[in-house]
C-alpha cells in the first residue's frame, strides 16, 4: 500500500486524539478530554503516524511531557477544521430533525439589554413560528468558537470579525458615548471632549475585550496612549466604577442604561468611531429562512431604536 492509499485510513478519532494532545499537552490529561483510557489514545497516535509517514509526537522516554512535531502541528490545523466542520454537520442535521425553527443565538450583555428585546417582540410579531433561543456570553469573544463549532447558529458581534469561516452582515452603527458618574465635574460638560482629554482621562476599560484592544488601537493612531486606571470583568462591574468615581468610560451607545440616575453619559460623535454590529454566523451552515427572519426582525427592531442602520441581503441557501 503506497503512503497516498494509507491516508484513507486516517480515522477522525485519530485526529481527534492529536488535536487533544496539542490542546492538552500530555496523554492522560488529552485522553480525559475525550473521555478515553490513556492508551487508547497512545494507541490512536501510533496508528495515525503509520498511516501518514511522520512522527507526529515527540515522547522523552521516562516523562510524562510531550510535544507536537511541526509535522504534527501542521496536520493539528487540518484536524481542527474537519473537526469543525463535522460539529456543523452535526448541528445542522440536529436543526433539520428535531429543531427545524429555532435558531440559537449568541449575544453580549450591550445587545442582550438595548437591542434583543425588541429583536424578540418583532419575532414574537411577524415571525411566530420561530423560536429563539439566545445564549448569553460576557464579551463577544467567546462566541466565534461557539458558532464555529455549531453550538449556536448566528451571534452579534463588533467588526472586524476575526478570521475564521464566517458570513456576516452589518445591522447597525451604534454611537459611542463617554459614561461618567452623575456627580462627576464631566456631567457638567456642555461639550463632547477632545482626543487629547480622552487620552488623559481616567479610564475604566472592559478587561480582554475586543472592544477595549480597538480602542487601544484607535488612540495609538492618534499617536495617543489612554491613562487606564481599571479594568472590570463585564459590563455591570464597569458600570459600578464608573458610578464609584474612579473614572470614565467609553461605551456604545447599547450598553448605557437610561434609567440610571447615578450615571450621565456624553456623546462622543465625531471623536470616537462608531461601533459597527454585525450578525455572523457558519458559511457552511444551512438555515437560511430562519436566518432571514431573524435578520428582518433585527432590523425592524433597530430601526425602532432609531439607530442608522444598512439594508440586509441574504443569499438564498
Amino acid at each position: 500500500m503506497n503512503n497516498r492509499d494509507a491516508w484513507f485510513g486516517v480515522e477522525l478519532r485519530h485526529l481527534a486524539a492529536l488535536s487533544a494532545i496539542s490542546r492538552e499537552g500530555s496523554f492522560r490529561a488529552a485522553a480525559d478530554s475525550l473521555g478515553y483510557v490513556q492508551s487508547a489514545v497512545s494507541q490512536r497516535i501510533v496508528q495515525l503516524e503509520r498511516l501518514v509517514g511522520v512522527r507526529l509526537v515527540d515522547r522523552t522516554r521516562g516523562s510524562k511531557e510531550i510535544s507536537v512535531t511541526p509535522q504534527g502541528e501542521l496536520l493539528v490545523e487540518h484536524a481542527e477544521e474537519i473537526l469543525a466542520r463535522l460539529q456543523a454537520a452535526r448541528a445542522d442535521l440536529a436543526s433539520h430533525t428535531y429543531r427545524e425553527k429555532t435558531l440559537r443565538v449568541g449575544v453580549c450583555p450591550s445587545v442582550a439589554t438595548g437591542l434583543l428585546p425588541g429583536v424578540l417582540r418583532e419575532v414574537a410579531l411577524k415571525a411566530p413560528a420561530l423560536r429563539v433561543e439566545p445564549a448569553e456570553s460576557a464579551s463577544d469573544s467567546a462566541l466565534f468558537g461557539r458558532v464555529e463549532q455549531g453550538e449556536i447558529d448566528v451571534a452579534f458581534a463588533d467588526l472586524p470579525l476575526p478570521a475564521g469561516p464566517f458570513e456576516w452582515r452589518r445591522i447597525l452603527r451604534d454611537p459611542c458615548v463617554l459614561l461618567v458618574s452623575a456627580g462627576s465635574h464631566w456631567a457638567d460638560r456642555a461639550e463632547a471632549p477632545t482626543v487629547e482629554e480622552l487620552a488623559q482621562a481616567p479610564l475604566v476599560v472592559l478587561d480582554g475585550a475586543r472592544s477595549t484592544a480597538a480602542l487601544e488601537m484607535w488612540f495609538a493612531a492618534q499617536g495617543l496612549a489612554p491613562k487606564v486606571v481599571a479594568r472590570a470583568g463585564n459590563e455591570a462591574t464597569l458600570r459600578a466604577f464608573v458610578v464609584a468615581g474612579l473614572g470614565v468610560a467609553v461605551v456604545p451607545r447599547l450598553a448605557v442604561e437610561p434609567w440610571d440616575a447615578r450615571t450621565v453619559s456624553i456623546g462622543l460623535d465625531g471623536v470616537v468611531p462608531q461601533r459597527q454590529v454585525a450578525l455572523f454566523w457558519h458559511s457552511d451552515r444551512v438555515h437560511a429562512d430562519a436566518l432571514k427572519a431573524f435578520c428582518d426582525a433585527t432590523t425592524r427592531a433597530a430601526g425602532e431604536a432609531g439607530k442608522a442602520l444598512r439594508p440586509i441581503e441574504l443569499a438564498a441557501a
